[in-house]
């Protein structure tokens, strides 16, 4: 294994460890994603509540006061 690696060179290196992150953020998205399903009517509420409340009205309100405080 160790000569295997040697003949790769650098870039095989590069590739382990890449695919060591991937499988590490795999891993972790499953983790959540996994952890939220339970929640589906928690969020399913929210997004009732804020599409029947003001919300989106006062978004460009918003919009133009945050443009005002960057510029």
């Amino acid at each position: 294994m160790i000569t295997f690696i040697q003949q790769g060179g650098i870039i095989l290196v590069i590739i382990m460890a890449l695919s060591v992150a991937a499988v590490a953020i795999i891993v972790e998205r499953l983790l959540y994603f996994r952890r939220i399903r339970g929640d589906e009517t928690m969020i399913i509420a929210r997004l009732k509540w804020s599409a029947s409340s003001r919300v989106w009205e006062l978004l460009p309100t918003f919009l133009r006061c945050l443009d005002y405080w960057v510029q």
